[in-house]
């Protein structure tokens, strides 16, 4: 799971980078993201378009959707059946976690890392 100590760099996403390397020194560009269940997504939706508002349903389809569609993903994987699953991941109560990222970055083309932070 995400939590909101959590950093997380996006290489590749159009709307600001948020970690970076420079001369073999990372810099880490913290933003501020909704302490709610839809934070992984909030923060996939700020740095994929620019925007929070309103996405996490949409990036929560799909999800969903690349699920529903891809043979190569199981009920294993998932740790429940697919059709479940789909129902599980559109409802906002729950979070994301490293499946979520992992379908994210192939929605994206992106990489993403995830790196948990000291809290200020």
């Amino acid at each position: 799971m995400i939590s909101p100590s959590s950093a997380i760099g996006f290489k590749g996403f159009p709307h600001g980078t948020c970690c970076f390397q420079f001369r073999a020194m990372v810099v880490v560009i913290r933003r501020r993201i909704a302490k709610d269940n839809n934070c992984l997504f909030s923060a996939c939706g700020y740095l994929a378009e620019g925007r929070q508002s309103g996405i996490c349903s949409e990036l929560r389809a799909a999800v969903a959707e690349h699920v529903r569609r891809s043979p190569d993903i199981n009920d294993v994987m998932l740790g429940m059946p697919k059709e479940e699953y789909c129902a599980w991941i559109r409802n906002e109560m729950n979070w994301g976690g490293e499946n979520e990222v992992c379908f994210l970055c192939d929605k994206f083309n992106v990489e993403i890392q995830v790196a948990s932070t000291p809290k200020p």
